[in-house]
């Protein structure tokens, strides 16, 4: 069977992901080449696992279930505006999370790549660092621009409630990839 590109996805709750595509909207005006994140895909990636074999969806859903089962509901708190690997040089931007150490996101992250990583799953070598992707840039042709409309773009301060997470499947096509959950993994209500 074909692998199914995968993910994990943390969803950012209706208020926000309303008020971002407006918010943003001016900037996509920008003679800039970018891909823009669409409302219905913005989300905070928890891990990426690329291609997993469909008969391995079953033990990847176990663990995640066990992981969820451990976790309570935690806030987070929208901070700022970013981008990968930098300003200078913008290939991905983002609207950034307060996620302390000891917070509650970063210890389901750990566990979640422990738990995987018993499945052959790899850990990922770079430090967590929680956000929400709104756009990717595909040249580096006038990304001053960018800089200067977010430089300028007070950025939303949000709180919303996290109760769960999902797994995501996601297909690249030539309109923009198409999700669809495979499962998803409320959080123990204790």
């Amino acid at each position: 069977m074909k692998p199914l590109r995968t993910f994990i996805a943390i969803d950012i709750g209706g208020d926000l992901s309303a008020a971002l595509p407006d918010l943003l909207s001016p900037c996509r005006a920008l003679p800039v080449r970018a891909t823009w994140v669409s409302r219905e895909n913005l989300h905070i990636t928890l891990k990426f696992l690329g291609d997993v074999l469909p008969e391995r969806i079953p033990a990847v859903s176990q663990v995640l279930f066990d992981c969820a089962e451990s976790t309570v509901a935690f806030s987070l708190q929208t901070t700022g505006w970013g981008a990968f690997p930098n300003w200078r040089s913008p290939r991905v931007l983002w609207l950034g999370l307060d996620v302390p150490s000891g917070h509650p996101l970063r210890d389901l992250n750990k566990q979640v790549e422990v738990r995987l990583m018993r499945l052959g799953f790899a850990r990922e070598n770079r430090p967590f660092r929680p956000h929400i992707t709104l756009g990717y840039v595909k040249s580096p042709r006038n990304t001053q621009l960018l800089m200067d409309y977010f430089q300028d773009l007070p950025s939303p301060s949000v709180r919303f409630e996290v109760g769960e997470f999902r797994l995501v499947k996601s297909e690249l096509t030539a309109g923009g990839p198409i999700y669809e959950t495979l499962d998803h993994f409320p959080f123990s209500r204790g």
